[in-house]
């Protein structure tokens, strides 16, 4: 790292914790990765403005992160600045909606329209991650996507303009938005709701997708949830209505390890770390494996769900990476 960058950096105005040459297994649910040159944890939407501006002076790369709960961070770590979203937890309750930053937990935001008797989002409770994260793949599950109650985004742009996107005009798809397809930060979101229940029933509905998770194995070892998207395939096929995990499953795959990392005998779309022993060239052997098989015994193409972060390599054969930098 270059001095002149750290010591410019611990001289502008930010509130933030910053840390140097952190390990990125500290930060990741899969609990691997090698370090991050600069490590931020800004206290304000402001910091982050500041912080983005001072990349943009210094030509230094920027990744943003959130929990680090659906992405695969290189053995050779994270070259410039890694912007963590973890302070950035800012809720506010209106009458019938809520805007929060995108450092809050799903959960909070789901207790938060429970509490009020909004109703739309229970089926997101137990679901790991952040909501900008949650935002910027259009997290989906139980049928419904997190876009659903979604008003607007506010996006803090690599100039450090602060851009108001409409839910309309942000292009969600499956496990897509135009925020996963350019380099803007995710700052705070607004969510309304027009459906209402009593507290009580919400609560119930909450505590019966929390259960259908853990029965499902989802908490029961480090991963970056689910690996694979659910593949396209044309009627008439062997694997049609098939998802990813059960196609892994038809090719004898569960259980399959490379090293510390394995296919959860549980959950054939999860890879699971569960010595906390993998480093990220195991999970990346193993994906390729999987993408190999599954196309030679059935023909299908397996797309990657989870984010790739720094320098994983010769990535031509694993689909669509989703880089998140500054330059």
């Amino acid at each position: 790292m270059n001095l002149t960058v750290k010591e410019s950096l611990e001289k502008i105005n930010i509130t933030a914790k910053v840390l140097f040459n952190e390990p990125m297994r500290k930060h990741t649910s899969l609990k691997c990765g090698g370090p991050a040159d600069i490590f931020i944890i800004p206290e304000s939407l402001s910091s982050v403005r500041e912080v983005i501006l001072f990349a943009k002076q210094h030509s230094v790369p920027v990744t943003f992160l959130g929990q680090g709960t659906n992405v695969l961070v290189s053995d050779n770590g994270i070259r410039g600045i890694t912007l963590q979203t973890g302070n950035l937890c800012k809720l506010t309750q209106y009458d019938t909606s809520i805007t929060v930053e995108c450092g809050s937990d799903m959960n909070s935001l789901v207790t938060s329209a429970v509490d009020r008797g909004f109703r739309g989002l229970e089926m997101f409770y137990g679901l790991p991650g952040t909501i900008g994260g949650s935002i910027f793949g259009n997290a989906g599950c139980f049928g419904s996507e997190i876009s659903g109650n979604l008003d607007w985004v506010d996006i803090i742009t690599r100039t450090g303009d602060i851009v108001r996107t409409r839910a309309e005009d942000a292009d969600f798809s499956y496990r897509s938005s135009m925020f996963s397809r350019n380099s803007g930060f995710i700052g705070q979101m607004h969510f309304s709701f027009k459906e209402f229940s009593p507290p009580s029933e919400l609560r119930q509905r909450c505590e019966y997708y929390r259960l259908q998770r853990e029965s499902k194995g989802h908490y029961i070892s480090p991963s970056a949830g689910s690996v694979f998207k659910k593949p396209k395939i044309p009627k008439g096929d062997t694997c049609f209505g098939l998802s990813a995990g059960e196609i892994i499953e038809k090719a004898g795959l569960k259980g399959f390890a490379i090293n510390g990392a394995e296919i959860a005998e549980y959950h054939a779309n999860f890879i699971i770390n569960p010595e906390q022993k993998a480093e990220t060239v195991d999970v990346i052997q193993l994906i390729r494996l999987v993408q190999k098989q599954v196309s030679d015994m059935f023909g299908v193409n397996l797309e990657c769900e989870i984010r790739f972060l720094g320098d994983i390599g010769n990535t031509e054969d694993i689909k669509t990476l989703h880089s998140r930098q500054l330059n």
